[in-house]
């Protein structure tokens, strides 16, 4: 695959990444991405910020490179961690960081979203193994239910911080999406099998499996809140 000088990476990895002129005739840069046999990110795995910086996120092993400053710089340990990286316009690595506790991160992050104040939001798929993934005070969820969980963290702009982050749901529970509203509200969907996923202002006569949904306010990274969630 094509790539180019000051490019996160001109050796073969297990992901490619380009970034193309508007009318897609001329390929502005490609980089190799990933580290490890575990390395795949995918189409909804990567998102840019208002100074067109690119952010995307898989899953890896021990061999991801991080950068001084990231907000976790040692594997956490199992057979795969999240990570994140953030490339300058032109593929350059800026910053880069692991995200996982001693357990697995399965299957790699389930989307990416950035928000206008260019905070970093990843939904995790299946989720972790992890007892010890990492969370914030006061958050929604601050332990593990079951063998797995879903989790979503919110990262800032450089990926030094860790401003919010929670388990949700118990056994089985997946995120699949998530997305920033007009207002830096923070919504969060997925799938839970069992009643676990936390309520609050649901829809009326909500199963008690199926399809989730939540919605965190703009203050959530400091209170914890969970203002509305429904299983519809």
């Amino acid at each position: 695959m094509p790539t180019a000088p000051g490019v996160f990476s001109v050796e073969p990895r297990p992901s490619w990444l380009g970034k193309f002129s508007a009318d897609g005739s001329k390929l502005i840069f490609g980089t190799y991405l990933g580290a490890g046999k575990f390395s795949f990110p995918r189409t909804h795995d990567v998102a840019m910020d208002s100074q067109g910086n690119i952010f995307a996120t898989c899953c890896v092993d021990g061999t991801w490179p991080t950068t001084p400053g990231g907000f976790q710089r040692k594997y956490g340990g199992g057979n795969t961690d999240f990570c994140i990286v953030k490339l300058s316009p032109m593929g350059k690595l800026l910053d880069s960081t692991y995200l996982g506790g001693s357990g697995d991160e399965i299957n790699g992050p389930d989307t990416l979203s950035v928000g206008k104040d260019g905070s970093v939001l990843i939904t995790s798929g299946w989720g972790t193994t992890s007892p010890d993934y990492p969370v914030t005070a006061g958050c929604c969820q601050p332990s593990l239910h079951g063998k797995n969980n879903a989790v979503f963290s919110l990262l800032s702009n450089d990926l030094s911080r860790l401003l919010y982050s929670t388990f949700m749901g118990g056994q089985g529970t997946n995120l699949r999406a998530n997305a920033f509203g007009p207002d830096g509200s923070i919504w969060v969907a997925g799938h839970s099998p069992g009643p676990e996923w936390p309520l609050k202002n649901p829809y009326p006569n909500a199963c008690t499996a199926g399809l989730v949904l939540a919605k965190f306010t703009p203050a959530s990274p400091t209170t914890g809140e969970l203002p509305k969630g429904t299983k519809p």
